[in-house]
């Protein structure tokens, strides 16, 4: 199992939840202009997100109905039994996750975890580091 800023391990920090996302998510709802989409989506982001991204985002908040609860987190026996290998990669920056709780936390519950740290990345890992995880994970997978 490799996985990249999972949910489910943590609970979101509500402050960074309602400070970086909900209020400019607001003023998207209420206002849906470019600029606003950009600003909403800014935060989860290590590179600027490309006009692509933005529809993607802007296509997700039209026609998708969000779950208004985060997952997790997952009680600590969840995972006791689960004996298959396991990538995690936290990014620093995360505001929904936080890198450094976040692998903290798949330590505690996956007893055959490997973890990495993308510094100073975001929920969507820069381009740069998008290829430092292929490399972990051809490292990593057989």
């Amino acid at each position: 199992m490799a996985l990249i800023n999972p949910a489910g391990l943590l609970k979101p920090r509500i402050w960074s939840l309602v400070t970086q996302l909900a209020l400019p998510m607001l003023r998207y709802r209420m206002r849906p202009t470019r600029t606003n989409l950009a600003a909403a989506v800014a935060p989860l982001h290590s590179d600027p997100p490309s006009e692509l991204m933005l529809d993607t985002h802007a296509a997700v908040f039209q026609h998708l109905r969000l779950a208004h609860r985060m997952p997790g987190p997952i009680p600590n026996e969840a995972l006791a039994d689960c004996q298959c290998d396991a990538l995690v990669v936290g990014a620093e920056r995360d505001p929904l996750f936080p890198g450094i709780p976040l692998l903290e936390r798949a330590l505690e519950l996956l007893p055959q975890v490997e973890t990495r740290l993308l510094r100073d990345d975001r929920h969507f890992p820069s381009c740069r580091n998008l290829k430092v995880i292929m490399g972990w994970f051809d490292d990593f997978l057989p």
